[in-house]
């Protein structure tokens, strides 16, 4: 199965633009990430604890901007009863000229049993038609998506988030 969520920013969060509530109402699992997209792998445990406590998911999952995590973030989030979750598939729907189909396409070519890919609600997230065509390209290759936990998805997700 392949792992997919939404982990907006929380500057995103705050100005509306992330459909969280609207994800969660779809038993998406909905995830924290840093709050300004910063490397938190060059600041302070304090300025670190900041990011990823925020208020503005509430998650007990945090994905670390560019999967970029050193012995002060895992301090932080251990701290503060967050999980660290990573990605090993990353279309690069982030780069400039890349279409969300191309995108779509790099995972359904590359995708692995148990992999988690990383997509950005800005870039591929922008059209939904997508998730159908890979969720079909995936089945051909025998494989298939996470199903989606009970809606509403709660904030406090399970350990383990796709079976």
């Amino acid at each position: 199965k392949i792992a997919i969520g939404i982990v907006p920013n929380g500057s995103a969060v705050n100005a509306g633009t992330a459909p969280v509530d609207y994800a969660r109402s779809k038993g998406m699992p909905v995830m924290d990430h840093a709050y300004n997209h910063v490397l938190l792998t060059k600041l302070s445990y304090s300025k670190v604890v900041w990011q990823i406590t925020r208020s503005y998911i509430g998650s007990n999952f945090v994905r670390p901007p560019y999967g970029a995590h050193n012995a002060t973030v895992r301090k932080a989030l251990k701290d503060k009863g967050k999980r660290n979750c990573l990605w090993n598939l990353d279309p690069e729907d982030w780069k400039g000229g890349k279409s969300p189909k191309a995108a779509a396409d790099y995972i359904i070519r590359n995708a692995r049993k148990g992999s988690t890919a990383v997509v950005h609600l800005q870039h591929l997230g922008k059209d939904a038609s997508q998730l159908a065509r890979i969720k079909k390209g995936l089945a051909k290759r025998g494989l298939e998506l996470c199903p989606v936990l009970s809606a509403p998805t709660p904030k406090k997700l399970p350990k383990v988030l796709c079976s």
